[in-house]
């Protein structure tokens, strides 16, 4: 066995990287040849893209800058009064000037349908409507290095539909803006694009909780629900339900339905009408139709067993319980479009309920009869964005001229209140004292009181002084009792004046020593 030899892999390791060594060889012959070969077109010897082939810088570019808050349209398409948008276009010119043939930017709509009338067509699956053009510029304009900017402000009308992205279609806005630049010898006219996605949303503001009422016939069964009329994409909504007319007595028993499970599902359907182009018109039967689409799917859904209350005496069942989309589903707003997009919501509540009877005598002892029924009712829900904080634009503004409701009366454009010079008295005028009127007579022997009044008035006014500071006091006069301002009415007594005593009267009345409060000392004797 001494002439057999064993193998050695000495003479394999030569051979164990022979195809690395091929590739390596071959690749290094290639590039012997190309360097040896004339230059390909628009390559350096290095394998660098040649100037020529290079692509050309952009003379300019543009963007926006929106200034506006999220267009949010508040309340229903026909109550909303839309929202305000506005920005700024900017075009940055690289070179040193760039002249500009025209510039606009146009607002659109594209409708696009997942399940075309032509499967193929583009014309079938998606369809742009212009809603609003801003012109820029009307002649041609110079513009130097540097950024430039152009304000832009619109609208939105409050009854365009929501952005919507579905099943079966889709609703997007954005705005297009295309400058065309002056054809150069150097370089032929070049467009100048741009895009930018402008989505719009819908929030209803809270409205009172809505009540329903279904009944289940041939039972006597009713179902009262209190829901509130919107729910959210993200959170919950409370639900009130008491069913009625559970219980029927008779005289000696009661027929009644218990409840056995109570379900409840949150629905989405959406529909989708797929137009068709003139093309593929013979399709669906002519120009201006096309074909229907409908998809229903779960949103949220829930199974009880319990958790309710039943009173049997009074016949009723009630119930609380909360309904809130699921947390892997992204739910859609309503939306209800004329391109044939709509979006709705509803809940479905199911109750099975199965019939029993019992003894008057002993209601808690029942015996089931076999029947069994399923109550199913349905309401419709809308799937709305949070209102928050915000409010509409026409809430925001400051009133117009229009809108200022009128200004209250103006005060009648008079001095300051003139001193009285009249000769009368308040209590003089009309039936006066004759008391008064003889002192007032007496002054003067004629009733004339203003030499007194003037005399009066021209006396100088004392000065006040306050803490050492000497002011002059320039009101009033301190004590005027005639001084009395003219819009003061003047009192009248009517016949009480009469009944008063007079002056010359009251020395002679004696009130009596009972009467009389007794003074000090000093003040008796010397009354005496």
């Amino acid at each position: 066995m001494d002439h057999i030899k064993r193998p050695s892999l000495s003479g394999l390791t030569g051979k164990r990287h022979s195809s690395r060594d091929r590739s390596k060889d071959d690749a290094a012959k290639g590039k012997q040849k190309r360097a040896d070969s004339p230059l390909i077109h628009g390559q350096q010897a290095n394998g660098a893209p040649s100037p020529a082939s290079r692509p050309a810088k952009a003379a300019s570019t543009m963007s926006i800058v929106i200034e506006s808050p999220p267009n949010i349209f508040f309340g229903t398409p026909t109550q909303s009064t839309g929202a305000l948008f506005s920005g700024q276009l900017r075009i940055a010119v690289v070179e040193p000037e760039v002249t500009l043939q025209t510039f606009t930017m146009q607002l659109l709509a594209t409708i696009t349908a997942r399940k075309p009338v032509a499967k193929d067509c583009p014309e079938c699956a998606k369809k742009t409507t212009e809603l609003f053009k801003w012109t820029f510029i009307t002649d041609p304009k110079t513009l130097r290095a540097g950024d430039h900017s152009f304000p832009f402000s619109y609208l939105l009308p409050g009854h365009l539909p929501a952005s919507t992205q579905g099943m079966l279609g889709n609703l997007e806005y954005h705005l297009d803006a295309r400058a065309t630049t002056r054809p150069t010898p150097s370089k032929g006219a070049e467009e100048i694009t741009f895009r930018h996605p402008l989505p719009l949303s819908r929030a209803l503001m809270p409205a009172p909780e809505k009540n329903s009422l279904r009944v289940f016939p041939p039972t006597n069964l009713t179902a009262h629900v209190t829901m509130s009329p919107t729910i959210y994409p993200i959170g919950e909504s409370t639900v009130l339900m008491k069913l009625a007319g559970v219980t029927e007595k008779h005289e000696d028993h009661q027929q009644r339905w218990r409840l056995r499970k109570m379900s409840w599902r949150l629905e989405e359907t959406e529909k989708m009408v797929s137009p068709a182009c003139p093309r593929h018109a013979g399709k669906v039967g002519g120009e201006g139709r096309g074909i229907a689409h409908e998809d229903v799917r779960p949103l949220g859904q829930m199974e009880l067993k319990e958790g309710w209350k039943s009173d049997f005496d009074d016949g009723n069942i009630e119930m609380e319980f909360r309904i809130r989309p699921s947390g892997h589903v992204r739910p859609l707003c309503d939306v209800d479009s004329p391109t044939g997009l709509s979006v709705t919501h509803s809940l479905v509540i199911e109750l099975v309920v199965a019939e029993e009877w019992a003894w008057t005598k002993r209601p808690g002892v029942a015996t089931p009869s076999g029947a069994a029924r399923v109550l199913r009712a349905q309401f419709q829900v809308v799937v709305t964005e949070r209102a928050g904080l915000g409010i509409s634009w026409d809430e925001e503004q400051p009133p117009m001229y229009e809108d200022v409701p009128a200004s209250p009366p103006l005060y009648p454009q008079s001095t300051a209140p003139e001193r009285s010079t009249s000769t009368s008295h308040p209590h003089t005028a009309g039936s006066a004292t004759p008391a008064v009127a003889r002192a007032a007579a007496a002054m003067n022997g004629s009733g004339d009181m203003t030499p007194v009044v003037s005399a009066m008035g021209a006396t100088q006014r004392p000065p006040m002084e306050r803490r050492g500071v000497t002011t002059e006091y320039d009101g009033p006069p301190l004590y005027s009792p005639s001084v009395v301002p003219q819009a003061v009415p003047a009192l009248n007594m009517g016949g009480l004046n009469d009944a008063l005593p007079r002056d010359e009267d009251l020395e002679d009345i004696d009130l009596g020593e009972s009467m009389r409060r007794p003074g000090p000392p000093s003040h008796r004797n010397s009354a005496s």
